[in-house]
């Protein structure tokens, strides 16, 4: 839901996506999608003349009919699933699910890297015109996994070889929280790099607090509760 609006600028009841779109298929949710009638800022970025790519997590539609591509994005490459093992890129229901616009493909690499990597690219093929990038990195989400730590998921195999899970789960969540960062602090870098840090509007932002494997300072609460360290306003 909260991608929802943040795609169209619209109550995500408004949208038809009023709860998570889950990735096994025999929920009914997971039919559900961000329809192509609503408009999302790529799209009105796009008929403006900037090219727009998004990499990471879409989260709006299983289905291709739903994929980013239809929604403004000149460029795809990530995943449509809500999470997905960061190594093996394979989802919660054991569908594999790394994408190139609409077709499936083998990528190997840890995917918050993959992320920072497309970007980086995107930007540098881009420097001489306006362009529009979104970034939704997955991290910290579950799976906890670090940039050398073994995939737990297998692709045909719903949920987790529990033996292979990180154990220390506080410190994998910071090692996940850092490799954001860098990845963040390597788009900034490339900005100034080309002189475009003064034209270029960078936001970063989540959808939500940390969980409880987290923390969020003085805010009450975590993910999925209504006091701030959930939800701030």
């Amino acid at each position: 839901p909260t991608r929802a609006a943040l795609m169209t600028g619209c109550y995500q009841q408004r949208t038809g996506i009023s709860g998570v779109v889950y990735a096994d298929p025999a929920r009914e949710e997971h039919k559900h999608g961000l329809q192509v009638s609503e408009v999302t800022f790529a799209e009105m970025l796009n008929e403006a003349g900037y090219a727009t790519a998004l990499f990471g997590k879409w989260h709006l539609g299983y289905e291709r009919q739903y994929n980013p591509v239809h929604h403004g994005f000149e460029e795809f490459k990530g995943y449509v699933s809500g999470n997905v093992d960061f190594i093996s890129h394979v989802d919660q229901a054991g569908t594999y699910d790394w994408w190139h616009d609409l077709e499936l493909v083998v990528e190997e690499g840890y995917s918050t890297h993959l992320i920072t990597e497309h970007g980086l690219r995107f930007i540098e093929e881009n420097k001489d015109e306006s362009f529009c990038l979104y970034l939704p990195h997955e991290a910290p989400h579950y799976p906890y996994q670090a940039p050398n730590d073994p995939a737990i998921r297998t692709a045909g195999v719903k949920g987790s070889n529990r033996a292979l899970e990180r154990t220390d789960v506080q410190e994998a969540y910071r090692e996940m929280v850092v490799e954001v960062d860098h990845g963040v602090g390597q788009i900034v870098e490339l900005l100034e790099e080309l002189e475009l840090d003064e034209k270029t509007l960078v936001l970063f932002l989540s959808d939500n607090g940390a969980c409880q494997r987290g923390d969020n300072g003085p805010l009450r609460g975590f993910k999925g509760s209504n006091w701030e360290g959930g939800h701030r306003v």
